[in-house]
This record gives structure tokens, sequence and C-alpha cells, in this order.
């Protein structure tokens, strides 16, 4: 049985451990993914025929990870989560050094860099999110879940203004709040008496005051009201219904309704689409709780946004059991892991009201890895 302290470790460690999984086979289809064989570890594809990631460190973690530590970070820092923070540090770690891409930050997307370049300008940071009805704050939204699980109020309200500085769309709120939820409930929860249905109950039960919330407090920032026909809503809503069905079933059925709803079809649950891959990163969590490490093998093999549905799930397992459910070798070969860690206690012991200890700074930090990845792949790659 894993204490509180063990599942704050579990959620981080879960979190950085997805993400590097999944990292390398970002955008890839599932048929390019199967040529690599079952996802047992971190692979590393400078080894493999030339593909979009070759360049990407094995075991190195993604903005999926470096994003939910700034969250920890603010957390950390002042007791509270502060978007007004969050935002400067974003700026901080995505301003130009070296040759980098975009500052440390590896792995972002268009919507976020959108945001940040709002920041950079001046603008507030409940005016800068975009329409986007993505994944990317529910990505980072696991330290909320964690520091507010037994504050509904607080975690709901923090987590919108989590998403609001890059999602001004109802459903990337709305999926983010749910991320929230659920790594919040999974730590009240034993892993042998989980129960899936009564999950997906809270869940919806929580969305329902966190659309109430989101149209008395946070209705001028919003593009649109939020309601109960909201696109990740109504998917939730089915999930109960799909839980003992196959997984291509469920698959299909995601797929479906992603489809249906988006802007944009993709014919896939997998995209950064949240009705699709926070959905299915909620339903094999749920389902697949007892067996972690083949769960996020098969959620990496799917294709996709892969870093980011494995980070995600990662985060739910971990609240769950604690760390010491992921193998033994992923967790010794996950760079950086020691400060991943740092920070899992630090939070904790933010959380539980007492002084915690310092933290390596994220700014460094990930600059060094960043850096390290650079030279990485400079030797791999460029003529000699």
């Amino acid at each position: 049985m894993a204490d509180i302290r063990e599942r704050f470790e579990g959620v981080f460690f879960g979190t950085a451990i997805g993400d590097a999984l999944g990292a390398p086979f970002e955008g890839l289809l599932p048929e390019e993914i199967a040529l690599f064989g079952d996802i047992g570890g971190y692979v590393d594809l400078s080894t493999k025929p030339a593909t979009a990631h070759a360049w990407r460190l094995p075991g190195l973690y993604t903005d999926d990870t470096q994003l939910t530590l700034l969250v920890a970070d603010t957390l950390i820092r002042l007791g509270r989560f502060s978007p007004d923070l969050f935002c400067r540090s974003a700026v901080d770690l995505g301003r130009g050094v070296e040759d980098f891409y975009f500052g440390v930050l590896r792995g972002t997307g268009g919507n976020f860099r959108r945001s940040v370049e709002l920041w950079r300008q001046g603008e507030a940071w409940n005016r800068s999110g975009t329409r986007s009805a993505g994944n990317g704050s529910a990505m980072r939204a696991a330290p909320i879940g964690l520091y507010y699980r037994e504050n509904r109020g607080l975690l709901i309200r923090q987590t919108v203004e989590l998403a609001l500085c890059t999602h001004r769309n109802p459903t990337g709120i709305l999926a983010a709040v749910a991320q929230a939820l659920l790594v919040a409930w999974m730590t009240t929860r034993e892993s042998e008496s989980m129960n899936p249905s009564e999950a997906l109950s809270a869940l919806l039960h929580g969305l329902d005051s966190a659309i109430e919330i989101l149209n008395v407090e946070y209705r001028p920032y919003l593009l649109e009201p939020a309601t109960e026909a909201d696109p990740f809503v109504a998917g939730l809503r089915r999930l109960p219904d799909w839980l003992d069905r196959p997984d291509a079933e469920v698959l299909e059925m995601l797929g479906r309704h992603a489809d249906e709803t988006s802007a944009q079809p993709t014919g896939r649950p997998t995209s950064g689409y949240a009705p699709g891959s926070v959905l299915l990163a909620i339903f094999t969590a749920l389902t697949k709780a007892g067996t972690p490490d083949a769960a996020l093998s098969w959620l990496v093999s799917l294709g996709g946004d892969t870093d980011t549905l494995a980070a995600m799930a990662g985060a739910v397992f971990g609240a769950l059991h604690g760390p010491s459910v992921f193998p033994k070798d992923w967790r010794r070969e996950l760079r950086n892991a020691d400060a991943v860690l740092a920070y899992a206690h630090a939070l904790h012991a933010s959380a539980s009201g007492a002084t915690p200890m310092p933290t390596p700074s994220l700014l460094q930090m990930e600059y060094d890895l960043t850096a390290l990845e650079n030279r990485e792949w400079r030797e791999r790659f460029e003529p000699k």
C-alpha cells in the first residue's frame, strides 16, 4: 500500500516515464512504430532507419514533463498556483538560447508557442489562450490534482486558471480539470479496490461543478460558454458503457467521436484533440490499472501524440500505485530522475504544510538537459 508521499513520487515518475517512452515515436503511425517491435523500454532511434525523432535522447522527457515541473514549481514557491508566475517562467524557458529550437523547452506545440508569444508582448494570462480544444493543459495538470486533492473547489479553479493560459475553449479546459480530478481521486484509492465506474461517476460529478464555475466565475475569458454538451463531457459520459468492450472497439468509437466533434477530423483518438486523446488516456488508466507497464507500451504503439498519451496515463497510474509499479530499469534509466523526485518531495512537503527542501533551478536544469541532447545529436548525425 503506497502512502501519500509515494503517490506524489508516482505521479512525477509516471509523467516523466510515459513522456520519455513516447517521445521518440511522436507523430508516427502505428504501422511505423510496429517496425521497432515491442516498446519495452526507452528506444534509441539513432540506431534505426531514419525517423522523425531520431535525435531524441532515450530516456529524456519533453515539454509534457517540463511544464508539469513548472506547475509544481509555482505551487512550491508560492503555496498556490499562480498563472502569472507560470506564464513569466514559461517565457524564460522558451527564450532563445544558443541554437535551441524554442529555448530549453523540448517538443512544444504551435498552440503553446503562440501563447508564449502573447505573454512576451504583455498579454494577460486569461486572454492569451487560443481556440484550441487540445490536450496541452491536461498534460500538465497533475500537480494541481495532487496539491488540492482534498479541496475540489480549489482544484477546479486552479486548474481552470492553468488551462486558460493557453486554452480559452471550454473543451480543453474541462479535459484538464478531468485529469486533475482523476489524479486526486486515485490518491485516495487502493489498487485492489479501484472501481472504474465509480471513478467515472466522480469525474462527471466534478465536471458538472466545473461547468458551473466556468460560466459564473470565468465567463468573460471563455470564447464560448461551457455546456453539458461539450465534446469532452459528452465523450466521458459514454465511457462507462465502454469499459468492458475490447480495446479495438473502444479505439474505433473514440475515433468516431473525435471525428464527429472536431473541426478537423483525424479518424484516430490519438491526436492532440482532447475528446480523443484525454479520453483514451483515462480509459487506459481505468481499465489497465493492474499492468501500467504494458498499458504505457500499448499507448505508445498506437502512434500519434504518444508522449502526451503515455504521460497522462502514467500520472494516473502513479497516483494509484506509487513509483514502484513502474519497472526498475525505466526508473533507473530515466534521465534527471533525481531532480524529478526532488520536485515530487518538495510539492508533497508544501502541500502538507511543511517547509520544502530546495529544488534544482528549473531553467538551469532544463538548459543542461537540452544542451546535452543537442551535443549528442551533433555527435551522432553531423558529418565528421
